[in-house]
């Protein structure tokens, strides 16, 4: 599609998508959010290339956003924070470039802060799975993204998230690391009392990883781990015993759950599971030995 540009007043909402390397996924997102414009509610894109080396930045040429750059080192928490300087709306939403917006995605979000008062809503994440699925893509949609689980535990994930843009006045924007940087902004912001919620009928759509794609974000998770655990204010002995529990096999109780949740019964398929959460787990242990050799890149919070 052409760009064109199109004056606008101050919008109610703006959209924030941090963008590194994504060539194959970016146009389908902004198709999404395309069909989302009407006349009741206005909204901005913008979206922050991250250093990407592909064909990224001529796609998001073709769309009537708002393109950024962050250059300065690789976070996507660091990109993030450098639309919501850019921010014109009152509330800001994330989501990430491999995701696709539900029809209702910013008409619900909207439609809530403006009902429940709220400082932030973590929203559904749905996976789609290909034709087959495979073992891969059952963990991972077991295993990764769940909003509805994350709240409860104190934490949201970006992939679905809308914040009132004052709150980041209130309690600062995201930490600049490797991975993991919406765990602690919304564990920080959890602990000023703010008012969130969890909102199932705000829906982006996910397509499940596949084992390649699996192992590289259990990777990436590690390597943003330590500074995770740093920013709670972890002591060293129970980061070193949380680190070396990734060499153990996962528990029975994700087998149980797993087994009960999934599409693969048959005894041979749960052992499968059990090496693949295990080599997930390996993945995440070597992410975090290569962040404590180049701690500038992984550990930086500015």
């Amino acid at each position: 599609m052409s760009k064109k540009v199109v004056k606008r007043s101050k919008p109610h909402i703006s959209v924030i998508v941090p963008v590194y390397n994504g060539e194959k996924t970016i146009g389908r997102l902004l198709d999404s959010i395309e069909t989302l414009r009407n006349e009741a509610l206005t909204f901005e894109v913008l979206v922050v290339d991250n250093n990407s080396t592909d064909q990224t930045v001529n796609i998001v040429n073709q769309y009537p956003v708002k393109l950024l750059e962050f250059k300065d080192f690789q976070s996507s928490y660091a990109a993030r924070n450098t639309g919501i300087y850019s921010a014109n709306g009152s509330i800001v939403a994330f989501t990430d470039c491999d995701c696709i917006a539900d029809k209702n995605w910013l008409q619900n979000i909207w439609a809530h802060f403006q009902h429940n008062d709220l400082d932030f809503l973590a929203g559904q994440i749905d996976f789609t799975f290909s034709q087959k699925p495979t073992l891969a893509e059952q963990w991972d949609a077991y295993r990764n993204l769940s909003n509805e689980k994350n709240m409860k535990l104190g934490f949201a994930a970006t992939a679905n998230l809308a914040v009132r843009r004052s709150l980041f006045d209130q309690i600062g924007l995201f930490p600049e690391v490797t991975s993991g940087g919406d765990f602690i902004w919304t564990n920080r912001a959890e602990k000023f009392n703010v008012k969130s919620m969890y909102a199932k009928d705000v829906i982006v759509y996910h397509k499940a990883r596949k084992l390649k794609q699996l192992l590289n974000k259990s990777y990436r998770v590690g390597l943003g781990r330590i500074a995770v655990l740093c920013q709670l204010k972890w002591s060293t002995t129970k980061i070193l015993f949380n680190t070396f529990t990734l060499l153990t096999p996962i528990s029975i109780k994700d087998v149980v759950a797993f087994y009960k949740e999934s599409n693969f019964g048959t005894p041979i398929s749960v052992l499968k599971m059990i090496w693949m959460a295990y080599l997930c787990n390996l993945c995440e242990f070597f992410g975090i030995l290569s962040s404590l050799k180049a701690p500038s890149s992984s550990l930086i919070n500015r």
